[in-house]
């Protein structure tokens, strides 16, 4: 079949002006060349995945192809976002949830590639010994002052001693903000028997105060003990330092240094 234009020359290798009719009763097509009928796209391309077009790949800028799958499932609802390597699938998977969530959620990952809606909650930093120095402790320590507590270098060195003699003496530093803490240490001083004790607690966003760490053994050698990290990460407002039990080694709880940290 010879094909014309309007103008009734053969136009088989040009382009076809088809002076506004269309091309009708084709058949689908079948290979990579040939024409897309309106069936085959909407089955395909604009209708549920499944046929050719199951997988739409992006490549790392945004355009089409690459290494980058994008799936979306009927049978389960969600859309289904895989990551390819060199055609190997299941590199890295992501499963956007099947319920709505509620207005204001965000979509949030656990690590592991599961996805669900959570409410957004505040950022904050993280507390570093460089930090926990900036305001010097205040407290009822009776033989020596509460500040000593934390009036290092926020790095290894200490300077002056504090002690408490009674229980529920205290030393508290106030923080500069709410800031995420995790871990602690202490220098400790030869003249404690080691049966001393300690307790940290912090002030929470409602500036309740509660019991972080308990227990803690009065150190009897002068050096840091290592991190400490049994405690709960928390935000804090403040931190305290509370004598429970008092040493026998010179009737005092001594300590050289607190330092607190995420």
């Amino acid at each position: 079949m010879k094909v014309r234009d309007t103008s009734g020359r053969e136009v088989h290798q040009e382009e076809i002006n088809m002076g506004s009719h269309k091309i009708i009763n084709v058949t689908d097509c079948s290979a990579d060349q040939e024409v897309a009928t309106k069936k085959y796209v909407d089955d395909n391309a604009g209708g549920a995945p499944g046929g050719a077009n199951w997988d739409v790949q992006f490549n790392n800028n945004g355009a089409f192809g690459g290494d980058n799958t994008f799936i979306y499932r009927t049978v389960q609802g969600r859309l289904h976002v895989e990551t390819i390597t060199l055609g190997v699938a299941g590199v890295s998977t992501y499963n956007t949830p099947l319920a709505d969530g509620t207005a204001n959620q965000i979509i949030e990952t656990d690590g592991s590639g599961t996805l669900s809606w959570v409410t957004p909650h505040a950022v904050y930093g993280r507390l570093t010994t460089r930090t926990f120095i900036w305001n010097p402790a205040t407290g009822n320590f009776s033989t020596t002052s509460s500040a000593y507590i934390n009036d290092g270098d926020g790095v290894n060195s200490t300077s002056e001693y504090a002690s408490a003699n009674g229980i529920n003496e205290y030393a508290e530093v106030i923080l500069l903000c709410p800031l995420q803490i995790r871990q602690f240490r202490q220098f400790g001083a030869v003249i404690n028997n080691g049966d001393g004790r300690w307790k940290i607690q912090y002030q929470n966003l409602a500036y309740d105060w509660v019991d972080w760490v308990t227990g803690i053994p009065a150190r009897d050698t002068a050096d840091w003990s290592t991190w400490d990290s049994s405690g709960a990460e928390v935000v804090a407002v403040a931190i305290k330092l509370i004598c429970t039990t008092v040493d026998t080694g010179a009737g005092d709880t001594v300590i050289y240094e607190l330092q607190v940290k995420y």
